[in-house]
């Protein structure tokens, strides 16, 4: 994964330096951020919907 990560990094770099990488670095870390967030969410869904089944009488 860190060596994906370090390639593409060169490859833009060399395409279109500092900023590229910047914007590069940045666009991972929100990917990251938002995946973990609907990580978090569907945990929290999951476990609201196995309280709501618990609740209801069978």
């Amino acid at each position: 994964m860190i060596l994906i990560f370090i390639i593409s990094l060169r490859l833009v770099f060399s395409v279109s330096g500092w900023q590229g990488v910047i914007w590069f670095i940045r666009s991972v870390l929100k990917w990251k951020y938002i995946d973990s967030i609907f990580t978090l969410l569907s945990l929290n869904t999951a476990q609201s919907r196995t309280a709501n089944r618990s609740v209801l009488p069978a």
